[in-house]
């Protein structure tokens, strides 16, 4: 036996258990990315969730405005329709027929139609408001699928790279044992 050929052996095992640790350095690497991507879509979860607590928060708050604000509505309508009554009846205008009840009828309508637009508006706030809370919550979730798809794809593209450096490596140092006995 040559020193030539047992050299050659200790390389091509040198070299084998290169590829071996590129291997298994290509695979860590995946792992790390993967879990790095999970961690990012952990974090913008949270974000989106937290966003969403926000806006419903918002459009409760949204609701209590409304209601508040058609309290308020309320209360001018009578004080003013009671102010209305008192200076007709004050200025001897009967009260029971023509011109004034017409007018207080418009006068009621009026407030009717402000009270059902100020609920209209409201409402159409504070659904918004909940649409929006509800689409940071589906956000959420996809981020979740769409990073949890990303990470396995890393994780599969690490696999096959860490697995053709192997038997690359493999293949490698089988040419060159064959080479070096059949220069034997």
């Amino acid at each position: 036996m040559s020193w030539g050929w047992i050299w050659d052996v200790i390389n091509t095992g040198a070299g084998l258990y290169n590829s071996y640790r590129q291997s298994e350095d290509i695979k860590k690497a995946g792992t790390r990315e993967s879990e790095e991507v999970q961690r990012v879509a952990e974090d913008n979860k949270a974000i989106s969730l937290y966003d969403a607590d926000v806006v419903e928060k918002s459009a409760r708050e949204q609701a209590y405005r409304n209601g508040i604000e058609l309290m308020i509505e309320t209360r001018n309508m009578k004080q003013y329709m009671g102010a209305l009554k008192a200076s007709m009846a004050k200025s001897g205008v009967s009260l029971s027929s023509g011109t004034p009840v017409d007018i207080e009828v418009y006068s009621q309508q009026s407030f009717i139609q402000d009270l059902e637009m100020i609920k209209y508006n409201g409402k159409k706030a504070e659904e918004k408001q909940r649409e929006l809370a509800e689409r940071y919550r589906l956000l959420a979730d996809k981020g979740m699928r769409d990073s949890a798809v990303w990470a396995a794809t890393i994780l599969d593209t690490a696999k096959d790279k860490s697995n053709s450096t192997l038997i690359y490596g493999i293949t490698n140092a089988l040419a060159k044992l064959s080479q070096a006995f059949e220069e034997k």
